[in-house]
């Protein structure tokens, strides 16, 4: 047993050298295969990782056939104690230093191999209950994945699967319980599809998604990430194996990109469905398959550019060739005479018409003599605003950080400046309005209606006429008052600070005739109190509440609204829209303020309604 732990220890003593040295090769091969397959920087990356283990095995089996053909090594401080008395003795003295000296360091190193393979078990130990507890997960998951998918989506992932050459039956279910696609298990192999997916991404996007999945299960990926995860387990003490682990769940996913979009080739809805899913994603599944391939932003970035790169250009020239366009590529225009052109390579190119199209270089010298901040353009946030308040470039000029990709790009499409005018516009410092009108009575004006009603025939009088006398009598919620109109912050207030503007004078319609001096004293009185309100918030919901339409003669609600003129009164109701909402809030039409109407009518009083 000392023999197999000695073997163990230096084998994990060797492993550090002989890891950082494949770690170094790796890395320089890596960078010669930079621009090739997928395929190819995945086998290297797996190469690495085998070749790591295989120095590991062989360096054990040497440990053990040394220390068994070699005196036993726990017996060899014991021997050297018995050496170093009987020289003693035979010297009459007492035994040396130096022989001591050594016994002690042997002991020691005995010592030191112990605390490794200690340390080493402890490690081993913890990331297995991990890897144990991630096995128990997915069981789960498995378990109660029982939501079948619907008919067209599972007839989508029959036939990707029949391209992809999958003969093995693979399930596919729907779960609530997973952020993003995932795919689980090498011979019952199941795809489990979030239950967001279904309603997030369009029908293109899914069959993407699934391309990707089923990548996974042909390739057997599954099989291979748990051959990864023991490697790593076993060997968690060094850096290169987690770098290398990295390196080939990337690659990987790379692979499986782009088995994808052979059969679905479509770059864009793929990078739409990745990026729309990362929105999405929450956990992890360490011993899943993930569409995100467990990777972090940046790295999911990279995979976005890359899909958005070259397979783009390769999808839209084939569009393009599809359609009659042939391309000469890594060649360009020597001489044009009439219709005939002649390349670069000495062919020729009988031609109908020429269009000359002229690289596009951004002008900014004004731009960088009035101080903007300028790289291969103008450079401006995600609102188009550029370093100086209140300036804004749009189009071929605009170095934007795209959401997608995580870097700067200054595109030269007509399209581009065409979207990003309107889009700097709506960022501009203005005001914005709607106006909007229904042409059926909302709930809550309709319930509103009805309480005026039957309170006008308990009691003969207008609810609303009642509340403005209370509130004027009691005067501690009115705001403001111009002649016959008045403010006032209602006795429920929603929202804080909500503000009713009402005639003293009874009218059921607001558009019913009223002398000019009464709409001039109800435009100021509004005026003033938007002015007051602005200082709370700039942002708010006006709401005009009058009468509906009442020329209505036959059926069911021909005498419906037959005192309206009496019970409804028509008035205008201001919301503001506060920043936080932590002051009020609603359930189902139970509303929680928790600012008092007399305190928001005194604080509004306080502010200048200016002129």
């Amino acid at each position: 047993m000392s023999y197999t732990l000695d073997a163990l220890a230096w084998t994990l003593i060797h492993f550090c050298w002989q890891a950082a040295a494949v770690a170094v090769v790796y890395r320089i091969a890596s960078l010669v295969l930079a621009r090739g397959r997928s395929e190819m920087r995945y086998a290297l990356s797996l190469a690495a990782l085998l070749l790591m283990v295989g120095g590991a095995l062989g360096t054990f089996a040497w440990e053990m056939r040394s220390a068994t053909s070699s005196p036993a090594l726990p017996n060899i401080a014991a021997e050297m104690k018995s050496v170093a008395l009987r020289a003693a003795l035979q010297q009459k003295a007492t035994p040396g230093k130096q022989v001591v000296g050594l016994v002690s360091d042997v002991s020691s190193s005995m010592n030191l191999l112990r605390w490794i393979d200690g340390l080493w078990v402890l490690g081993v130990g913890v990331l297995s209950m991990r890897s144990i507890g991630g096995w128990w997960l997915i069981q789960r998951l498995r378990a109660t994945a029982v939501d079948e998918a619907p008919e067209a989506l599972q007839a989508s992932f029959a036939r990707i699967a029949v391209a992809l050459g999958i003969r093995r039956e693979t399930l596919l279910r729907i779960s609530s319980a997973v952020a993003g696609p995932i795919t689980i298990g090498a011979l019952r192999t199941m795809v489990l599809l979030p239950l967001s997916s279904l309603t997030l991404l369009g029908p293109e996007e899914l069959e993407m998604v699934l391309a990707h999945e089923l990548a996974h299960v042909r390739r057997a990926d599954f099989l291979c990430n748990i051959a990864q995860t023991l490697v790593e387990t076993l060997f968690f003490f060094h850096p290169a194996v987690w770098w290398i682990g990295k390196q080939i769940r990337h690659e990987r996913e790379l692979c499986c990109d782009d088995l994808a979009l052979k059969i679905c080739p479509n770059p864009v809805t793929y990078a739409t469905a990745l990026f729309r899913l990362e929105e999405q994603r929450a956990r992890q599944w360490r011993l899943a398959m993930a569409l995100n391939g467990n990777q972090s932003h940046q790295t999911l970035r990279l995979r976005i550019a890359r899909i958005l790169g070259e397979p783009a250009g390769q999808y839209i020239q084939a569009l393009h060739e599809s359609h009659g366009v042939l391309f000469h590529l890594g060649n360009s225009v020597g001489r044009v005479d009439g219709r005939r052109v002649t390349l670069r390579d000495g062919s020729i190119i009988d031609a109908d018409f020429l269009v000359l199209g002229a690289g596009v270089r951004p002008s900014v010298a004004l731009a960088e003599k009035a101080g903007l901040n300028i790289d291969r353009g103008v450079t401006v946030n995600e609102y188009l605003e550029t370093g100086a308040p209140g300036v804004f470039a749009a189009g071929d000029i605009a170095n934007e950080l795209h959401p997608v990709i995580g870097q700067r790009v200054r595109s030269e499409h007509w399209a581009n400046a065409q979207n990003q005018g309107p889009a700097a516009g709506e960022e501009w410092q203005h005001s914005h309005s709607q106006l909007s009108a229904t042409t059926f009575v909302p709930r809550r004006i309709l319930y509103e209606l009805r309480s005026a009603r039957e309170w006008y025939r308990e009691r003969d009088r207008c609810v609303f006429c009642d509340i403005l006398r209370q509130e004027i009598r009691q005067t501690k919620r009115i705001v403001d008052s111009v002649g016959d109109y008045y403010a006032f912050c209602p006795y429920a207030s929603r929202v804080p600070y909500e503000t009713w503007l009402i005639p003293k004078t009874h009218s059921h319609q607001f558009e019913s005739p009223s002398p000019e001096e009464k709409r001039r004293n109800l435009a100021t009185l509004l005026g003033r109190t938007l002015r007051r309100l602005l200082q709370i918030s700039g942002s708010y919901h006006m709401v005009l509440h009058t009468a509906p339409n009442t020329l209505q003669t036959k059926g069911e609600l021909s005498d419906y609204w037959a005192t309206i003129a009496g019970d409804y009164h028509w008035h205008i109701e201001i919301l503001p829209i506060l920043e936080t909402r932590s002051k009020s809030y609603s359930i189902k039409e139970v509303y929680f303020n928790g600012t008092l109407p007399e305190d928001a009518a005194e604080r509004l009083r306080q502010f200048d309604p200016g002129k």
